[in-house]
């Protein structure tokens, strides 16, 4: 009981106390003291006394107030101990013993809990702060939980069932705010719901060492084949120019990519602050799995203070895809290029590449039975051949390829696409437009399939001289709207360029030549100049075909037709051999040219005009004369372009370009040597054409196409190649999947050439090639192919036992998917995994799964077993330790007979905690502590000199009155009646009764004696 007051209803009465005492005393001291003196009269005297006194105080309405203290009030420290705390534990340790001895004012219970990765209950509950003090001190020196990570969300579970009164309880949680494993956000509302408060301090590191880590490893995102070279790229981050070896006044640190122990490549790099990317190149020879590390090597690190961080491990398991279903347009029409993937993939006592006709009904029409392959390759199917396909219970024309979709896109299987000439039904190749656009199977190509037509740069050139008029109905006007027209619908925007020039005595370059992409900036400019551009003067046709030419020169388009029109009202007024020359001299330059000319004319005009185009190769080239009205113009206009001598894309035989030299699928690829013997860009391979397409945003290109343009000069013919950006070959990701299309065909005129050559094959199907390297020495190269380079990262098929796995720490939540049978169980074990040079495996720390682990200091420590509670669905493991460890889950029958057996990968490099490149700032901490406090109904915690704060939400003491008026009463009547009891009877007191006990004791001991 502390803080007692006394309060009074009424406390003028107590003024009746002096008469009260007056009215006992008086007549007490009135007696003569031989009668006064008397043991009665004091008594009575007394008992007067307190019954006035008692009256007094009952009618005045005495009350007493106090507190009563609660001794229920519990406050747990939850200190974080982790690594990233060493540099300010002197001011954590002051924040917590100050708070510790605050609490024994209002007689707090206050326990420590110490975390890092798991827990220590460093001090427990207890009023005595000195002992929770001392316990505090001595666990910080002998008993530290695992400091190597922080698991704040483990910790509040710990610390939240730590309390006897929930309700009357608060954590205190001491940290920097950084986690590393599982997620505080959702815990603190199991904490806050049982009645327990959270109050957050933030104590943010200061640490600032130089400091050099390998933070991640960047493994290809592909399928690797044995014996190919691929490229790993480790992320060194470094903080300090001053780490590392000095050489020649830099410094330097060195970084070895180690395969299986075996120390494969040391790549130099600058110690420059900031993140560097290093790629090493390293060809696997050795199929499943292979351990990855990059290791900073020791000898130059002089300065590096987190050594835990100089060391990445990850893992590149090498499998076999060789599963492949080839569907075909009919029965039989590659029969080549399907003999050649036999051969390649099937094995020799397993066949592994299944054919089938896309009407035959043999097309598995579900997904499992898509998965049972690695990779489906669609030989010249069409979208509307794959919506022919049945899917049982689907009514919907795209059923099928919504299946396929799934299958690349969710379950990562590979697509390849090849292309077919027409036969009698034009829609029955792969990449028609009118079949594929707007459709599901378009989405999933990297290729869009278009209408192709001839890469053009046209330059428009409109007569304003005076006669061409001024008005909105004139010749000029519809000139300037004709050639908006060809912009905004005839012209292609992703491949076509035009440019307009104006000409009376003199030519004036307009709109330079701009892709017809933007057509809405070259509209608005076309009738910008038909506002302002007037001349007035002859019409000059020299200068106007010269600027033409000029324009289209200077461009350097990448197009394979340049094109001249001229739009005017009359015959040229400047002498023909100077017009003429110059539209021989553009034509020399692959400039075609065609005049249009508006209004009536005359055989001389005609006949000039037909000599001005043969300059320029003549109709046959796509050069002509047309003679219009103001109504027809726009439409001779989109002749002229659309005439096929101008737009039509043939196809001629020619050696495909290598685009992409990165690409291990063709940057070995025999190639086609120069006049000096070096190798050029194309490939040793000829193919007789191909669907022309349109590259999607996010696709990679390797093989180009190739545009022949042939004409006529001075009787001879001439050739000229076009690499003019349309694809031949182009692959991307689609969701987990890859998808390759291959624009041409693979049995027929334009492609049965190319597969019968080596650069064919190896392009197609893989192998090896000698080539010659850097430093003139011959080697054998692996190339994988392209059917290879599209199978699946991971296993695609179906599996009885699939696992889903959170957390990248030390912390893993396995949730398992599998149908089991009455009686049927899984059983799970992980081990360690060490691999050598020479293949061999080694298992240690092998641990099951079906059980808790007891022993913490085992590197794999299982929280939550796989069993019957779970249902054989649940496993919650810790590791602890770096390496690559394999979980092996075993489906068992009611006997215990293994029936099904998979196994997972999972790796750790080193713990969060030693990254200190990849951490919140210290804003975002501070953000993330105040939302714990917000959502565990707590408050902020400022430091040490506001620990006040801690305490104010707690109810210390509950408040009581007692009304003792009844009590008075009684004491008072019972004095009253003691009173008359002294006055009519004699008595003794307590000790005279003793003494005369006492007296005749002695009496009688002293007459036994005589």
């Amino acid at each position: 009981m502390r803080n007692l007051h006394l309060t009074f209803s009424h406390p003028w009465l107590l003024l009746l106390l002096l008469p009260a005492i007056a009215f006992t005393l008086i007549p007490y001291f009135r007696l003569a003291k031989r009668y006064r003196r008397t043991r009665s009269r004091i008594t009575s005297m007394v008992l007067h006394m307190i019954v006035m006194v008692m009256a007094v105080l009952t009618l005045s309405g005495l009350n007493f107030r106090y507190e009563k203290v609660n001794k229920n009030n519990e406050i747990i420290l939850l200190v974080d101990v982790s690594a990233t705390e060493n540099d300010i534990e002197k001011d954590r340790d002051e924040f917590v013993e100050k708070v510790i001895e605050e609490s024994k004012d209002d007689n707090f219970k206050v326990g420590v809990v110490l975390f890092g990765y798991d827990q220590v209950y460093a001090a427990k509950l207890d009023t005595n702060t000195d002992k929770v003090i001392e316990e505090y001190r001595d666990a910080l020196k002998n008993n530290l939980p695992d400091t190597t990570a922080t698991d704040i969300a483990a910790a509040l579970r710990y610390a939240k069932d730590l309390f006897e009164t929930p309700d009357s309880s608060k954590i205190v949680l001491v940290s920097d705010g950084k986690q590393t494993d599982e997620e505080a956000l959702n815990v603190i509302r199991y904490v806050s719901a049982q009645g327990t408060k959270v109050d957050t301090v933030y104590f943010g590191s200061n640490a600032n060492g130089t400091e050099a880590a390998v933070t991640a490893i960047e493994l290809p995102d592909k399928h690797i084949v044995e014996n190919e070279e691929c490229s790993i790229t480790a992320t060194i981050e470094i903080n300090s120019a001053e780490i590392g070896k000095n050489v020649s006044g830099k410094n330097y640190i060195y970084a070895d990519l180690y395969v299986n122990g075996e120390l494969s490549t040391t790549k130099e790099i600058r110690a420059e602050v900031g993140k560097h990317k290093i790629a090493f190149e390293h060809t696997f020879t050795m199929t499943g799995l292979n351990k990855v590390e990059v290791k900073l090597n020791s000898d130059g690190l002089s300065g590096d203070t987190i050594f835990e961080n100089n060391s990445y491990c990850s893992y590149v398991y090498l499998q076999v895809f060789n599963k492949i279903l080839i569907i075909e347009k009919t029965q039989g029409m590659a029969e080549e290029f399907n003999n050649a993937v036999k051969e390649r993939f099937n094995e020799e006592d397993k066949t592994n590449v299944d054919v089938v006709a896309v009407a035959s009904g043999d097309v598995p029409a579900d997904i499992d039975g898509l998965r049972k392959y690695h990779q489906i390759i669609l030989n010249n199917i069409s979208n509307s051949d794959l919506e022919k396909i049945a899917v049982p219970g689907k009514t919907n024309k795209d059923a099928f390829v919504k299946l396929l979709y799934s299958y690349v896109y969710d379950y990562g299987g590979g697509l390849l696409t090849l292309g077919g000439k027409e036969d009698d039904n034009e829609t029955s190749h792969a990449y028609y437009k009118d079949d594929m656009s707007g459709t599901l199977f378009q989405d999933m190509l990297p290729v869009e399939a278009t209408d192709y037509s001839a890469p053009l740069g046209v330059v428009v050139a409109v007569d304003i001289s005076g006669s061409m008029g001024g008005n909105s109905n004139s010749p000029k006007a519809q000139a300037f709207q004709s050639a908006a027209n060809l912009v905004s619908n005839i012209l292609s925007p992703d491949r076509d360029y035009i440019g307009i020039a104006t000409f009376a005595e003199t030519a004036t370059e307009r709109v330079s030549m701009t892709s017809a992409a933007k057509k809405r900036e070259i509209v608005e400019k076309i009738a910008a100049i038909n506002e302002s551009a007037d001349d007035g003067g002859s019409t000059g046709f020299t200068n106007a075909i010269k600027l033409a030419g000029d324009m289209l020169q200077r461009a350097a388009l990448n197009v394979s037709k340049k094109h001249v029109i001229i739009i005017t009202d009359g015959a040229p007024t400047d002498e023909a051999s100077e017009y003429l020359a110059a539209a021989a001299a553009n034509y020399g330059n692959d400039i075609t040219l065609s005049i249009v000319i508006i209004g009536s004319h005359n055989e001389g005009t005609q006949s000039k005009m037909e000599e001005l185009t043969a300059q320029a190769g003549g109709s046959a080239e796509g050069s002509k004369v047309y003679f219009a009205d103001l109504s027809n113009l726009s439409e001779l206009l989109t002749k002229d372009i659309k005439a096929p001598e101008i737009k039509n894309f043939n196809p001629e035989k020619f050696n495909p370009v290598i685009s992409n030299m990165i690409s291990n699928v063709v940057r070995n690829l025999p190639r086609e040597t120069d006049e000096e013997g070096n190798p050029t860009d194309k490939m040793a391979a000829s193919i007789g054409g191909f669907y022309g397409t349109r590259l999607k945003n996010g696709a990679t290109k390797l093989l180009d196409g190739i545009i022949i343009e042939r004409k006529t000069v001075d009787g001879k013919e001439v050739k000229k190649e076009y690499q003019i950006g349309v694809p031949l070959y182009a692959e991307w990701s689609f969701g987990k999947g890859k998808v390759g299309s291959f624009m041409s065909d693979v049995y027929g005129d334009w492609g049965s050439e190319f597969i019968a050559s080596e650069a064919g094959k190896l392009f197609l199907y893989g192998g090896e090639v000698e080539t010659t390297n850097a430093d003139g020495v011959k080697e054998i190269i692996t190339c994988p192919g392209v059917i290879n380079s599209l199978m699946p990262v991971e296993d695609n098929t179906v599996k009885e036992i699939q696992i889903k796995t959170s957390g990248d720490n030390y912390y893993r939540q396995m949730n398992i998917l599998s149908d089991l049978k009455e009686g049927e169980t899984i059983s799970g074990e992980i081990a360690r995994i060490e691999k050598d040079s020479t293949g061999t495996e080694t298992e240690s720390e092998k641990i099951s799964l079906n059980s808790v682990t007891t022993d913490n200091n085992s590197p794999v420590l299982v929280a939550t077993a796989i069993g019957e509670e779970n249902s054989f669905g649940r496993c919650v493991f810790s590791i602890k330790e770096a390496g690559v460890y394999r979980i092996t889950l075993k489906k068992l029958d009611k006997n215990g007979n293994e029936v099904y057996s998979v196994d997972y990968y999972q790796v750790l490099s080193y713990s969060s905690e030693y990254n200190i490149f990849d951490v919140a700032t210290e804003d975002e901490l501070k953000e993330f502590m105040a939302s714990l406090a917000d959502k565990g109904k707590g408050g902020v915690i400022d430091g040490v000199d506001d620990t006040y704060e801690i305490f104010r939400s707690f109810i210390t003491g509950f408040k009581r009155n007692f009304d003792p008026r009844t009590l008075f009463m009684i004491i008072a009547i019972v004095a009253f009646l003691l009173d008359i009891a002294v006055r009519k009877f004699k008595f003794k007191w307590i000790h005279e009764i003793i003494r005369d006990h006492k007296a005749k004791q002695a009496e009688k001991e002293k007459s036994k004696v005589q």
